[in-house]
């Protein structure tokens, strides 16, 4: 589901509460990073795009996430441990 309206990070936490993981994924042509975030008890992933890429793709381990970016989409879907283990996820870093 695409986001046409104004929805931070930051707002997408305070009403889901903390995210479980992240998995950041470099665009080949351009000097973006997607980012989604997870929240596998509710089956929401939230797609977000950092741009340009500086912190998330570059392989830094726990470093704070920005909360101002932008949300693009939401996907609805069954989260499974095992989709975790597919891809390269990343633990949520502090935000404190």
């Amino acid at each position: 589901m695409a986001v046409q309206y104004p929805l931070t990070l930051q707002s997408s936490i305070d009403r889901l509460d903390v995210p479980k993981y992240y998995t950041a994924n470099p665009s080949p042509n351009k000097d973006i990073c997607s980012l989604e975030i997870y929240w596998p008890e509710k089956n929401i992933v939230a797609v977000v795009d950092e741009s340009p890429s500086i912190k998330h793709c570059s392989n830094v381990a726990n470093e704070q996430m920005d909360l101002d970016l932008q949300v693009i989409s939401l996907v609805y879907i069954e989260i499974n441990t095992q989709d975790q283990q597919n891809y390269e996820s990343l633990p949520w870093p502090d935000t404190q």
